[in-house]
């Protein structure tokens, strides 16, 4: 029998969090931080086909390429497997368990 979805805790996914350019004056490393406008805006989402053969993004691509493989090679009945977190959606016959 499935567990009551009352007593599950979720995680919210908020972003990436980005000062309030408004809130605070601009201290004096920010002024010489010639950085500091680029770091303050969220990213944009890249392509997949543009971020992966984008040279600039070698070491990502890489490091991805590496955690993905570590996932995939995890045993599947494992909750945290390449093959359960694949298999969440909101009509799945079995509910994922939030615990560990």
């Amino acid at each position: 029998m499935a567990p009551d979805a009352g007593s599950y805790e979720f995680y919210p996914i908020t972003g990436i969090p980005v000062p309030d350019p408004d809130c605070c004056a601009e201290t004096p490393d920010q002024k010489s931080d010639p950085y500091a406008e680029i770091n303050r805006k969220v990213p944009v989402r890249q392509d997949i086909d543009e971020w992966s053969t984008n040279q600039r993004n070698r070491r990502q691509v890489d490091l991805f390429i590496l955690a993905l493989e570590k996932l995939q090679k995890r045993d599947p009945k494992e909750r945290l497997s390449y093959f359960q977190i694949a298999g969440i959606k909101p009509t799945a016959k079995r509910y994922y368990s939030m615990e560990s």
